[in-house]
């Protein structure tokens, strides 16, 4: 969330003796107001024993406030009378605000239940013991499948390529949500709630779109939900000091978990939140001590703890995709017939090229943006690949009947038409078309 700040580059005139407290190395007053003048004021405060050139950082700061503000003042004393002091302002005055954005007022009211977090965070700490010893050392991604091997119950979690059938039955944490409006705030409400496992697989049901969750709408709405949870609620890395509840933050370590139990992305924390993250006991301030919570009821702070290397998950890729990189995690199934084979190269060539085109100027559909990543989006529901990879690996497919291509998110199935005619404006405009398409269940 951004601050709002405002700077007065003024004057100002400080009374002694009421709530807000400023401290100093020599220095322990308390004061009461600031009062805005036009003119070079001096500030008369009485304390005790003030030294000549010391410097006071006052801060005003009220948690009873719905919007937190903060001033901030740098005071220079510049000499002793009496019982009082002297000393000017020579720094500007900046308040700071922070509010809760309109959409998310449904989040000052969010509380989690103490009882149901310590039974989720036992439970998870003990599979973590009884798995400890089976667990590989080092290779993030076979860790992963053997903690999910033994901590996810429920319903099968991903279609995979070769299932003729995926069963349905089993028991999920089922979310319905608008990916339009509300989507990370009925979300963080609903991880609220005892009814919460942290050991079952979501499944999601976007509101007005014809798709059966086997895997692809749950990894696109991480994608989404993660997204926006860093976009409003983090810092440069790290939890926001907000006058939210702190146990937003709690509902989003839950969700960042999840995530990266599920196949998600992972979030993009700063060295400094890793570190306090990855302890045993977390004595941080209340927002990053309940994202540690969050995350401790779903085992994940156990699991880095126990393998350190683990702590990467953390950490979001960098690097940017290219042509060679999106297609490189894919297995190409070409046909043996030579005639057909020929034709297949031909569409991967205008494939590579459109890939090309949109990593170095994304191009525009509509106020859509079409970008390289949209595009593994279009395939996968990520825009960006998990630290421990795809759960299956993507695969293109070549189908003659279909005109746009197509993609079968839940097995990462990338269906491209075999285009008889070598017409690349054309193949590039359908494309666009396919890949600007951001619901399910759409032509």
């Amino acid at each position: 969330m951004d601050d709002q700040v405002t700077d007065r580059d003024r004057q100002s005139t400080v009374y002694a003796n009421a709530s807000h407290q400023c401290q100093s190395p020599a220095i322990d007053v308390t004061i009461d107001k600031v009062e805005p003048s036009d003119s070079n004021e001096q500030i008369v405060i009485d304390s005790e024993r003030p030294t000549n050139n010391d410097v006071i950082d006052c801060d005003n700061s009220s948690d009873d406030d719905e919007d937190l503000q903060k001033t901030a003042l740098s005071m220079t004393v510049n000499s002793v009378n009496g019982g009082g002091i002297s000393m000017q302002i020579n720094t500007s005055r900046t308040t700071i605000t922070e509010t809760v954005p309109h959409s998310f007022n449904q989040l000052k009211n969010l509380n989690h239940s103490e009882a149901h977090t310590a039974i989720c965070i036992q439970e998870c700490s003990d599979i973590i013991s009884s798995i400890c010893d089976i667990l590989p050392q080092e290779d993030n991604r076979k860790i992963m499948i053997a903690f999910k091997e033994h901590f996810l119950i429920g319903r099968q979690l991903d279609a995979g390529m070769d299932d003729d059938f995926v069963s349905m039955e089993g028991e999920a944490f089922e979310l319905i949500v608008n990916r339009e409006e509300h989507l990370l705030e009925d979300t963080l409400v609903a991880l609220c709630r005892e009814t919460f496992n942290p050991r079952l697989p979501f499944s999601i049901n976007f509101i007005g779109e014809d798709a059966q969750d086997l895997g692809g709408p749950r990894r696109e709405f991480f994608d989404l939900t993660v997204k926006e949870a860093m976009h409003n609620f983090f810092k440069d890395g790290a939890p926001s000091a907000t006058a939210l509840p702190s146990e937003i933050f709690r509902s989003i370590g839950i969700l960042f978990a999840q995530s990266i139990i599920q196949g998600g992305p992972n979030p993009d924390l700063n060295e400094d939140t890793i570190i306090s993250l990855c302890s045993e006991d977390n004595e941080s301030g209340n927002n990053m001590k309940e994202l540690w919570t969050g995350m401790k009821m779903c085992g994940l702070i156990q699991l880095i703890i126990t393998r350190p290397c683990m702590r990467m998950l953390l950490i979001r890729k960098t690097g940017q995709l290219t042509a060679g990189k999106f297609l490189a995690l894919f297995k190409i199934n070409f046909s043996d017939n030579q005639q057909q084979r020929t034709m297949e190269k031909r569409v991967i060539r205008i494939l590579t090229l459109y890939l090309q085109n949109v990593t170095d100027n994304p191009r525009k559909v509509g106020d859509k943006l079409i970008t390289i990543n949209a595009v593994l989006k279009f395939v996968t529901g990520l825009t960006s690949v998990p630290n421990t990879g795809f759960s299956s690996k993507p695969e293109i497919v070549f189908c003659d009947k279909k005109m746009l291509p197509a993609s079968t998110t839940c097995t990462n199935e990338f269906k491209l038409p075999i285009w008889k005619v070598e017409d690349q404006e054309s193949h590039f405009r359908d494309m666009d078309n396919a890949f600007s398409v951001a619901a399910f269940g759409c032509p």
